[in-house]
């Protein structure tokens, strides 16, 4: 075979080598941006069941709380006043204080947005250099 043919040969080989390595690459990109659209998707529907959950429950608990306080003032207005004030406000401190523990902690025990998208496009990067 001359060396002109081999030559082509090798550079039709390359050029198709190069191909499949891009068609490769797009694939694995379409695939990843897809992951990263459901993932985002995900977030969104639960950023926005959490919100009317938690509009929910503070209207709820808001009426609940005005209706109860406002019933015991009225109750012990004559005699314990002061003492049903203060208790009152040391119990609705109490509940907001343990309402913000409680959310704080589920704040940092929520996994970070985009996960799933951020360990493949790390395992990709590992395979692409050649890392096991």
């Amino acid at each position: 075979m001359p060396a002109a043919k081999q030559r082509a040969a090798a550079a039709s080989g390359l050029f198709a080598s190069l191909g499949d390595l891009a068609t490769r690459a797009v694939g694995m990109a379409h695939s990843r941006l897809r992951l990263l659209a459901l993932d985002v998707e995900e977030e969104g529907r639960h950023l926005l069941a959490l919100l009317i959950l938690i509009l929910l429950a503070a209207f709820c608990l808001g009426l609940a709380v005005a209706l109860l306080t406002t019933v015991l003032i009225v109750v012990y207005w004559e005699t314990h006043r002061l003492p049903v004030l203060l208790a009152l406000a040391a119990v609705y401190g109490g509940a907001g204080g343990l309402a913000a523990l409680c959310a704080l902690r589920r704040i940092r025990e929520k996994a970070p947005p985009f996960a799933s998208s951020l360990a493949e496009l790390r395992t990709d990067g590992q395979h692409l250099a050649g890392e096991p």
